[in-house]
């Protein structure tokens, strides 16, 4: 396969701002299309479809930034997708069981980063089985995935309360998916970068 013929911060930029661009539209089709899907599906399933349309946008996006080992393929954005949409709805669920109070500012920011950790580690997951065997040590995008989303979303969410008032509007939205695009892809960057020019790991 062809080597790694960025340099680190070509890379870096380049991932994060697609990481940003996608994340912002995933948020943006994701949760535009909440309310009619709740009205088809219920709303048992309406954070489980989000996820897997903010998911796939997002992935699909993030796609065209890969490295030259991992295939562009639909693959990644399927893998994001089924990521994001298991994340998204255990995150929900898990802020829902411990009883996180909604206009509560130590509770809200709490509950977007155990969202943003969670979906972070399932995606994570999910993109480890694209990239195992074409970089070395792809297990560690896992927990840098997890990390980078859980503190991406923390301070995106917070940045959209500071300038919106909150984070479930569509403007809070579109920053919280910016800023947090921001954050995610450029600690995810780093590492991705300096796991595909190591050593290529055999399959």
């Amino acid at each position: 396969m062809p080597g790694y013929p960025d340099s680190h911060s070509r890379f870096g930029i380049r991932w994060t701002v697609l990481t940003a661009v996608g994340l912002a539209a995933g948020f943006a089709v994701g949760f535009g299309l909440g309310a009619p899907t709740e009205a088809i599906v219920g709303m048992m399933l309406v954070i489980t479809v989000i996820g897997a349309l903010l998911g796939g946008v997002s992935g699909a996006i993030q796609s065209f930034a890969l490295p030259a080992r991992v295939p562009r393929s639909i693959s990644w954005a399927i893998a994001t997708a089924a990521g994001m949409a298991i994340g998204l709805t255990a995150g929900t669920v898990g802020i829902e069981f411990f009883g996180f109070q909604k206009g509560n500012p130590v509770h809200e920011a709490l509950a977007i980063a155990v969202i943003g950790a969670t979906s972070g580690l399932c995606v994570g997951f999910a993109q480890f089985w694209v990239l195992r065997g074409r970089v070395a040590a792809a297990g560690l995008w896992v927990p840098a995935s997890a990390l980078a989303s859980g503190l991406g979303f923390l301070i995106g969410g917070l940045i959209a309360v500071g300038l919106t008032g909150g984070f479930r509007s569509l403007a809070g939205l579109a920053i919280m998916g910016v800023a947090g695009g921001v954050l995610t892809g450029s600690f995810g960057g780093v590492v991705l970068g300096r796991l595909a020019s190591a050593q290529p790991a055999t399959r």
